[in-house]
C-alpha cells in the first residue's frame, strides 16, 4: 500500500490539495482519513480534534503507531492507496514527526510506502494572507494580536525571533 500523508498548513493551498486527495480517493475507491474532518466530510469544531491536548496527540500517534498492523490485517479493504489529511492545528508536525518516521520505517519493512506531503508558501505572502484572513472582522491589528483566535499567528507576530515591526508596512499596505 502507498500511504499519502498530507500535512495541511493553513493559507498554503491546503484546501485545494485536500479536495484533490478526496477526489482521488473517491475515484480510486480508496480510503481517506482526516484528522480535521469527520468521516462524513464535515469539519470538526475548533474545540475538538484541533485543540492542544494530550488526548488529541495520543489519538493521532496511536493511529500512526498502529497503521502498519492495520494495513497487514486488511483494515483498509486491501486498497492500494490510503490518503491521510492532518490539519496543522494540533498536534503539530514537530510533535508527530517521530511517529511518522517510525511508521514509515515499519511500512517499508512490510513492503508498503509512506509519502509525507506538505505545501508551503513564501513567508511574507503567507503572513499577509494569514493576517488578512484572520483579521477580516477585527477592528485593527492590535485587537487581533491580543486575541487567542489563532495561536500560530500570535506566535509569529509576537515572537522575538521575528521583528514584526520591520514587516508591518509590507503586511498591511
Amino acid at each position: 500500500m502507498k500511504v499519502f500523508y498530507y500535512y495541511h498548513i493553513s493559507k498554503c493551498g491546503g484546501n485545494f490539495v485536500m479536495r484533490n486527495l478526496v477526489k482521488m480517493a473517491e475515484e480510486l475507491s480508496c480510503p481517506f482519513k482526516s484528522f480535521h474532518r469527520h468521516d462524513d466530510g464535515t469539519f470538526l469544531s475548533r474545540k475538538s480534534d484541533a485543540v492542544p491536548s494530550l488526548a488529541n496527540t495520543k489519538k493521532l500517534t496511536y493511529f500512526l503507531d498502529n497503521l502498519p498492523g492495520s494495513i497487514r490485517r486488511g483494515d483498509f479493504d486491501n486498497s492500494p492507496y490510503l490518503f491521510i489529511h492532518h490539519h496543522h492545528r494540533f498536534p503539530g508536525l514537530k510533535e508527530v514527526i517521530p511517529h511518522i518516521k517510525k511508521c514509515s520505517t515499519r511500512l517499508e519493512k512490510q513492503g508498503d510506502k509512506l509519502y509525507l506531503l506538505v505545501s508551503v508558501r513564501e513567508p511574507v505572502k503567507w503572513l499577509r494572507s494569514k493576517v488578512n484572513y484572520n483579521n477580516q472582522l477585527k477592528e485593527d491589528c492590535r485587537h487581533y494580536c491580543h486575541s487567542s483566535a489563532d495561536t500560530d499567528m500570535n506566535f509569529i507576530m509576537n515572537t522575538k525571533q521575528m521583528n514584526f515591526e520591520k514587516y508591518k508596512d509590507v503586511l498591511f499596505n
